[in-house]
């Protein structure tokens, strides 16, 4: 199933980093936490779980999705957003 993307991501990016890409690639990161930015503590770059694992032998450091402003925003702007009209 995932052959023809393991074929694409070695002929054409061999360094690309994949979310969710254990099994895939080498260069695979893996969800933790939650989009509040909370993580699980310790977090551990080796594993597959929210956690990871010290002891595996398995490199999948850990991203999660944080907003950047106020009131669960996502979009950097430049400037403070106004919130008054929400």
């Amino acid at each position: 199933m995932h052959e023809p993307i393991q074929a694409m991501l070695t002929q054409l990016q061999p360094h690309s980093n994949v979310f969710g890409g254990i099994g895939i690639t080498a260069n695979s990161i893996r969800w933790v936490g939650n989009e509040w930015g909370h993580a699980p503590d310790p977090n551990w770059s080796t594993g597959t779980n929210a956690g990871g694992d010290p002891d595996s032998p398995i490199f999948s450091p850990a991203e999660c999705d944080t907003t950047l402003q106020l009131l669960d925003r996502w979009f950097w702007v430049g400037t403070e957003i106004d919130t008054t009209n929400d």
